[in-house]
């Protein structure tokens, strides 16, 4: 069984609709429409999740409606855009993404909420990935008013001569992200965002390392906690 965003799926979406607050799109089933369906999550990436979950669902025996209802009551699993903070107009969001593609998702999700000015701290993991797909993160970050780049969380690996941070800023910058810049420590990052954060910002942390800490410390910094959401936890390293 397949499913997707294309023509030729077993399980297709269409009519997709994304939103700041949501989701919503078509489902066909070989050819059979299976009505409307919502998500309280927004993103392409969430809807192709979405369809997995459709897929499984059908092979299962659910019927349509059960299948829908289910996913109209996900409220998403922890790490992933998870909002930590509003206050003041500014947002905290965390996410666990830490491949270029992970990146890019989050990124054009987080432009879904508005015109607003996107902080982004990215905390690299591993240095073999990073060495690898230097070029790829260096431009997954569009959008972005500012990028604070965080040392390589190294997940047990040995370093690599002349793959670090600074490289990786360097190399935003050659190719135009002008306003990446490395950050030394996750106390001097919070301090350099919580002075430069301004009403309307969306502030993320992105990474699958300890980056996390920092998405906390700047929640608790803006603002009381969101309400906490039923979620799914996600394995740290």
């Amino acid at each position: 069984m397949t499913y997707g965003l294309e023509p030729g799926a077993d399980c297709l979406a269409s009519a997709i609709e994304l939103g700041a607050q949501g989701s919503s799109f078509d489902v066909a089933f070989k050819g059979k429409s299976l009505g409307r369906f919502k998500l309280s999550v927004t993103g392409r990436h969430n809807v192709q999740n979405a369809l997995a979950a459709v897929a499984v669902g059908l092979e299962l025996e659910l019927s349509a409606d059960k299948i829908r209802d289910g996913l109209e009551r996900f409220r998403g699993v922890d790490r992933r855009f998870q909002v930590k903070a509003e206050r003041n107009g500014i947002t905290v969001l965390d996410d666990y993404g830490h491949h270029p593609a992970e990146i890019r998702a989050v990124m054009e999700a987080a432009r879904l909420r508005g015109p607003r000015r996107i902080l982004a701290i990215f905390q690299p993991h591993r240095y073999t990935r990073t060495k690898f797909l230097m070029d790829d993160f260096a431009a997954c970050f569009d959008g972005c008013e500012r990028v604070y780049v965080l040392d390589i969380y190294p997940a047990s690996e040995p370093p690599i001569p002349g793959v670090t941070s600074q490289r990786l800023v360097e190399r935003m910058r050659e190719l135009g992200l002008e306003r990446a810049r490395y950050a030394p420590s996750d106390k001097a990052v919070i301090q350099e965002v919580l002075a430069d954060a301004k009403p309307g910002d969306l502030i993320i942390t992105v990474g699958a390392g300890s980056v996390w800490k920092v998405g906390e410390a700047l929640g608790e910094a803006i603002g009381p906690p969101v309400a906490e959401r039923k979620s799914v936890a996600v394995e740290r390293p």
